[in-house]
């Protein structure tokens, strides 16, 4: 919705996963202890978050909402309704969207 295209597109779950933690940050190391999920789901080197680099010519407030909806523990994400709710959803419905 903000820059008119995927911005994740992966072609295997292994690839995809390791796009999500490179713009999103690598999961804590008590996230895999719990998940359990196969060694080839875990990035080989640790990933920062690079969502205000790969988005920088979005406003501030817009950056803190995607990194919220796209945070990967989900007791920090975003909702739906909180995303609908906020300043920047009101922001574009009221201008409309810019697809330019």
């Amino acid at each position: 919705m903000f820059v008119g295209r995927p911005i994740m597109p992966g072609r295997t779950e292994v690839e995809q996963i390791h796009r999500i933690f490179k713009l999103c940050g690598s999961p804590a190391e008590d996230y895999w202890k719990i998940m359990r999920l196969p060694t080839s789901f875990r990035p080989p080197q640790h990933y920062k978050p690079t969502i205000k680099e790969a988005f920088k010519d979005l406003p501030p407030s817009s950056i803190t909402l995607l990194s919220t909806l796209l945070s990967l523990n989900p007791s920090y994400r975003g909702t739906a309704t909180s995303a609908l709710q906020s300043q920047v959803t009101f922001n574009l419905i009221r201008s409309g969207p810019n697809f330019n």
